[in-house]
């Protein structure tokens, strides 16, 4: 029997990785609740800049501050992941 829609067992680490930077953040635009899906897409966003080939030492502040961010918002809509 054939499954429609993708099949994320053939993937690679890149395609996930792609998949969670670009794709997850612009497919989740519509189908959440304002609060969590900007979680998420901060979540997202702290992993691209992590993820970047290139990384500027005069950025890593600014980084620094936004996982602190984004920590307190995954406490904030997740709660008992973080207790």
């Amino acid at each position: 029997m054939h499954r429609q829609g993708w099949d994320l067992n053939g993937m690679k680490s890149h395609d996930y990785q792609i998949m969670m930077q670009d794709v997850l953040p612009n497919g989740m635009r519509h189908l959440m609740e304002k609060g969590c899906k900007t979680t998420i897409i901060c979540v997202c966003h702290v992993f691209k800049r992590l993820c970047t080939k290139v990384v500027d030492p005069r950025l890593m502040v600014d980084l620094k501050k936004e996982v602190a961010h984004t920590l307190v918002l995954l406490k904030q809509e997740f709660p008992p992941f973080f207790i």
